[in-house]
């Protein structure tokens, strides 16, 4: 695959002209964000600010999400300018999350008998409450807190946009162990997978690898060209073995006025 192609796609179409349900869309030509009806969502998806008004720029936005109480997060690659912005985004008071890579695969390049490798049939397709919850449940085991705001989000995403996420869950012993979803944005060629969590006692079994194939059957079925993934250190070495390859380091960086905080 042609990288610097797919970057430019990739950025064309997941965050520049990404429309996301739910959210209002507040965009110029070097800063694309998204503000949430709700307390979780609100984020600032691309930037390409000059560096002699980065301080500036970044100032502006935290005082624009703070009269609204909202906390906001934003998405950076290794790839966007300048190349200083991770830095001054921490200097004025962002908290820097985990790296990951932005990792793309070619579904043109997926045969089928590829994905009949794992049986995929434990991979439940979800889209009521009570699904929801239990996909919702794994990860909140899995990563702590209540995981309400996030639980909310997509409950309100599936009822809005219900083409727009498909959630799976894997279920052993009467409960859910393992759960991931696939977003697909409207005229976008890129699908996007995200999650992708089991529970301790479950792992070693090859259910994140049946998710995974789940979801590369399902975007390939929609007619995507694409899918990427913003793999963890520990997911990358699996996704690499579907032909995922490397294009940017992406990180997240999450701003929370003290106002958001009352």
């Amino acid at each position: 695959m042609n990288s610097e192609y797919l970057l430019k796609a990739y950025n064309q179409f997941e965050r520049i002209g990404l429309t996301q349900a739910g959210c209002q869309k507040v965009a110029s030509p070097d800063l694309v964000k998204f503000v949430s009806k709700t307390e979780v969502g609100s984020c600032v998806v691309y930037s390409d600010i000059r560096a002699d008004v980065l301080d500036e720029k970044i100032k502006a936005e935290i005082e624009y999400f703070k009269q609204l109480k909202l906390s906001f997060k934003w998405h950076t690659l290794s790839t966007d300018t300048p190349n200083n912005l991770g830095e001054s985004l921490l200097v004025h008071g962002f908290k820097a999350e985990e790296p990951a890579a932005l990792m793309v695969l070619d579904l043109n390049s997926v045969q089928s008998e590829d994905t009949k490798l794992i049986d995929t049939s434990i991979c439940i397709s979800v889209s009521d409450k009570q699904g929801i919850k239990d996909a919702i449940s794994v990860q909140k085991k899995v990563w702590g807190g209540d995981c309400l705001a996030q639980e909310a989000h997509l409950i309100r995403l599936k009822e809005e946009s219900p083409e727009q996420i498909h959630i799976y869950v894997i279920y052993q012993d009467n409960q859910p162990v393992s759960s991931a979803w696939l977003m697909c944005h409207p005229n976008s060629p890129f699908g996007s997978i995200w999650a992708g969590n089991t529970l301790a006692d479950y792992r070693g079994r090859g259910f994140y690898s049946a998710l995974l194939l789940k979801r590369i059957q399902d975007a390939k079925a929609k007619g995507l060209k694409y899918l990427c993934i913003h793999a963890s250190k520990m997911s990358q070495p699996i996704v690499a073995k579907q032909g995922f390859e490397f294009i940017a380091e992406s990180r997240s960086y999450l701003y929370t006025p003290a106002v958001a905080l009352l």
